[in-house]
C-alpha cells in the first residue's frame, strides 16, 4: 500500500506499561536495562553530551541492552505505551487497561536525550507531556 492511512486500535501499535517494563528490565528486579547502576555511556541522555538523538542501537556496542535483548530502552526517545496513567509509580502490572478510552493520560516510558535519567511521562492527544517522576 502506497500512500495511504492506516488506522490500528493503539493496542496493536503500542505494548502496555508492564509489557514495556518487562522488555526493558526483566524480571530481577534491576533498575536499569543493564543492570542497578545508571551508566550514561551506555544511553542517551542530556549527561552524555550529545544533545540529539542518536541512531536505534547506537549504544549496542556498549552493552545496553536488556535481559531480553531490547536495546534503547533508557534515553533517547520516549516511548508511548497504551497504558492508562495512574496515580502510581511505578507500574501495576494488575492495574485494569481499558484501550477503548481515547481520552485518558497514556504512559511515556524510557526518558529523552534532553533527560538526565530515564523518567516516566504521561500525554493525551490534548495535552503536552507531563513529567510524573524517576522511574
Amino acid at each position: 500500500m502506497k500512500g495511504g492511512i492506516v488506522s490500528l486500535p493503539a493496542s496493536e501499535l503500542f505494548s502496555e506499561e508492564a509489557e514495556w517494563e518487562k522488555a526493558a528490565r526483566g524480571t530481577d528486579g534491576r533498575i536499569y536495562p543493564w543492570g542497578n547502576t545508571w551508566d550514561d555511556t551506555r544511553a542517551n541522555t542530556i549527561d552524555s553530551g550529545r544533545e540529539a538523538m542518536t541512531p536505534v542501537c547506537y549504544f549496542a556496542d556498549r552493552q545496553d541492552a536488556s535481559p531480553y535483548g531490547a536495546h534503547d530502552m533508557a534515553g533517547n526517545v520516549m516511548e508511548w505505551t497504551s497504558s492508562i496513567y495512574h496515580e502510581h509509580l511505578p507500574y501495576r502490572a494488575d492495574q485494569a487497561e481499558n484501550n477503548a478510552d481515547t481520552t485518558s493520560a497514556r504512559v511515556l516510558r524510557g526518558g529523552s536525550w534532553a533527560e538526565k535519567l530515564p523518567t516516566v511521562y504521561v500525554q493525551t492527544p490534548q495535552m503536552g507531556a507531563s513529567h510524573t517522576g524517576r522511574e
